[in-house]
């Protein structure tokens, strides 16, 4: 490896993505235009607060689960069907 190789810093890589007028705090305040009723839920309390999972500083999910639920905790693989 060279020390005069160019390296990109993720830093370097949010200034191409995000414009700097970017109001972040605002579009989290802005209703999803998602029909409540198409988006995934919890396999266990139906609620549509889930998360995906990523992998830790060993590079896996400690209990191997993809997605968690906000509300009640709950891990899952995949998130319930809609239409419940």
């Amino acid at each position: 490896m060279s020390a005069d190789r160019d390296v990109t810093t993720a830093s370097d890589l949010r200034s191409d993505i995000v414009p700097e007028d970017f109001d972040l705090k605002a579009a989290r305040q802005k209703h999803s235009t998602t029909d409540r009723d198409a988006r995934p839920r919890c396999p266990e309390c139906f609620k549509i607060s889930i998360v995906k999972r990523s992998p830790g500083i060993a590079g896996i999910v400690s209990d191997g689960r993809a997605y968690r639920c906000d509300k009640c905790g709950h891990t899952f693989d995949e998130p319930a069907e809609v239409g419940r």
